[in-house]
């Protein structure tokens, strides 16, 4: 689901308080399930991505490491919200 697909699902529901403020509420609540789901789900993804790049590799040299500790730095600063 991309951003403009999120926005008018949301303009629709907002639309339809009026008429039905309970449905309107869930249909807010299913569309923060999905947003939050497919955010987990990019978030392991990445996650699996990172470890991969090292995990299993017993003689992974200190260049190999280096770069996956930066690549970490980045990927926690992100959840952080911090600037990378």
């Amino acid at each position: 689901m991309d951003e403009a697909e999120v926005r008018e699902r949301w303009r629709e529901i907002q639309g339809g308080f009026v008429d039905g403020p309970g449905e309107s509420v869930l249909e807010a609540d299913s569309l923060a399930a999905e947003i939050t789901e497919a955010l987990v789900t990019a978030l392991e993804q990445r996650r699996a991505e990172l470890r991969a790049a090292w995990d299993g590799d017993e003689r992974a040299d200190t260049e190999t490491l280096r770069l996956a500790l930066r690549e970490y730095r980045s990927f926690i600063r992100r959840l952080n919200g911090d600037e990378d």
